[in-house]
C-alpha cells in the first residue's frame, strides 16, 4: 500500500468520495484469500521452530 501513502503525500488526503474516485488505483493480482496458504505455511514453520506467538 506504499502507493496510497505516496499519493497522499503528493496530493493530500481525499476527503470526499468524488476526490477518491478520481485518484488512480494500481491493479493488483490475487486476493487476500488467495494468499491464505502462505499464511498457513508460515504459521506451520513457526510452530516447527517452537516460536511463541503473542
Amino acid at each position: 500500500m506504499d502507493w496510497l501513502i505516496e499519493d497522499i503525500e503528493k496530493n493530500g488526503a481525499a476527503t470526499t468520495r468524488e476526490e477518491a474516485d478520481q485518484r488512480p488505483v494500481p491493479d493488483s493480482e490475487g486476493t487476500a484469500a488467495g494468499n491464505l496458504g502462505h499464511v498457513s505455511d508460515a504459521l506451520a514453520m513457526l510452530a516447527l521452530f517452537d516460536v511463541e506467538l503473542p
